[in-house]
């Protein structure tokens, strides 16, 4: 039952998590005629809102963040099994009031469960764990605050390792595994918990590494093959169903000592290659199409010193990747903005040194669909945040968040309450726990601690689960 004390705007019980929970109770009586509730919507959402179980005379009422009354219809249902009401609702945050009718003199308690229903667009992260001693495989649900695991299945040693992408276009993140041993290829189609289908039937040697990314714009991952022995590199297309490769194509030898990543260097969908050679300080771009490279779209960039380190991203909200550079060695800071093999315009500049015991992690903290800059002292446990726009930091956008011992590592950003906004999940492997910070530009919106693991458990990754207008429910599942 929630708490006595949501009798009001700023007492409310917030509902954070539509997937897997069930229906809200609660109790009215003549000392407690009116419970609130509040929930929050990141998109246009066709929404329902449902009493149900009720053993008297309830009524709802749906207000604005501003505390206006937007009811749709409001009707008094005496002593009947249900009331219920309706709207299509813009984004932003709703209370809904449920309390006894007061122009029903017999109205003096009333019990009830609450439901409530979202057709909306949503990204979910689920965290994937694996035991290193059992192979058992697990999937914990979250939205940041509250969790529920699920178990899927055992994998039989640890000799298998995997990757996260959508392989059958469905929009839910599925699995390719590989051997370590002896080099198979699986695949896992996934539907949240539940393995859909499996398939095993590639060895390729140990020799050849995977990357996954849509190189042909079909919402299918294919795999990026890199023989770092030998220098060799090839394209598998991903079939229809997800389950096999239509196509695979050898690209042309890039000497080993080149280590490449993917990214959309010139907004078509399609996953293009950077490629980095550490050791002369070359840097490359190939704009690819499928499994060619486009002509023309082979080109160098300016050499970069070996000892800067590049990490990919959108600065500058153009839908092009661009390119993050840090020296961990002196310090220095630069971004490179892109479009296609050219850096823009002046989109070449170096931002503020940081001391050498920083690292630095993207995401787009603010939801601007830009990516900005999470950066941890390794050493002292200091947590700063730098919000960009381009080349540059916005006005107030660089802020110290907290210290955090060191034993805590940043196990990745992702946003995990679907408000468009980077958090970040921590882990303590020493002691077990997990938790997440759930972060709002430069300030932290709410922390919380998820189910404590074993030392054994392994995190694998981020199963990302995308919907489209789905209905997602507190007493339903999706």
């Amino acid at each position: 039952m929630p708490p006595t004390d949501n009798n009001s705007f700023s007492t409310a019980t917030s509902i954070t998590n539509l997937i897997g929970t069930p229906p809200l109770s609660g109790s009215l009586d003549a000392s407690d005629k009116t419970d609130f509730y509040k929930f929050t919507l990141i998109g246009s959402s066709s929404t329902s809102v449902t009493l149900t179980e009720l053993t008297g005379n309830a009524r709802l009422h749906l207000f604005n963040n501003s505390q206006t009354d937007v009811t749709p219809i409001t009707t008094g249902t005496p002593k009947q099994l249900s009331e219920a009401l309706s709207a299509k609702l813009a984004a932003g945050t709703y209370y809904i009031q449920v309390d006894l009718d007061p122009s029903d003199a017999a109205a003096t308690d009333a019990n009830y469960k609450l439901n409530l229903s979202v057709s909306t667009d949503a990204i979910l992260s689920n965290l994937v764990w694996r035991s290193t001693v059992t192979g058992a495989l697990s999937v914990v649900q979250t939205d940041g605050k509250t969790a529920q695991t699920d178990n899927i299945s055992n994998v039989p040693t640890t000799d298998w390792k995997n990757q996260f992408a959508d392989l059958n276009g469905d929009g839910e993140d599925d699995i390719l595994w590989r051997n370590q041993k002896d080099g198979t290829v699986a695949i896992w189609l996934m539907q949240g918990k539940t393995v859909l289908q499996t398939a095993y039937s590639y060895k390729v040697p140990l020799d050849w590494e995977t990357t996954l990314g849509d190189f042909n714009n079909d919402d299918r991952a294919d795999i990026f093959w890199r023989n770092k022995k030998d220098g060799l590199a090839a394209i598998w297309l991903t079939s229809s169903t997800g389950l096999g490769f239509d196509t695979l194509t050898m690209l042309p030898r890039v000497p080993s000592n080149w280590d490449p990543a993917l990214g959309d260097f010139n907004k078509d969908g399609k996953k293009d290659i950077f490629w980095r050679n550490p050791q002369t300080g070359e840097v490359a771009v190939w704009l690819m199409n499928g499994t060619q490279i486009i002509p023309g779209g082979a080109a160098y960039l300016p050499n970069v010193p070996g000892a800067w380190q590049a990490q990919l991203g959108d600065f500058n909200k153009d839908g092009k990747t661009d390119i993050f550079w840090r020296n961990p060695q002196t310090g220095e800071v630069a971004v490179w903005l892109m479009s296609g093999t050219q850096i823009i315009p002046g989109g070449a500049a170096y931002l503020p040194s940081v001391p050498i015991d920083w690292t630095a992690k993207l995401g787009d903290i603010d939801g601007n669909k830009t990516d900005d800059l999470l950066w941890r002292n390794n050493r002292t446990g200091e947590l700063a945040v730098w919000l960009l726009n381009g080349t540059q930091i916005i006005p107030g956008g660089a802020v110290y968040l907290s210290n955090v011992p060191t034993s805590w590592n940043i196990e990745q950003l992702t946003d995990f309450n679907n408000d468009g906004k980077a958090d970040i999940f921590w882990r303590n492997k020493s002691t077990g726990e997990v938790g997440v910070w759930l972060l709002n530009g430069t300030s932290v919106l709410d922390t919380a601690f998820l189910p404590q693991r074993s030392s054994s458990d392994q995190f694998d990754g981020i199963q990302r689960r995308r919907f489209v207008a789905t209905t997602r429910s507190i007493g339903g599942g999706t």
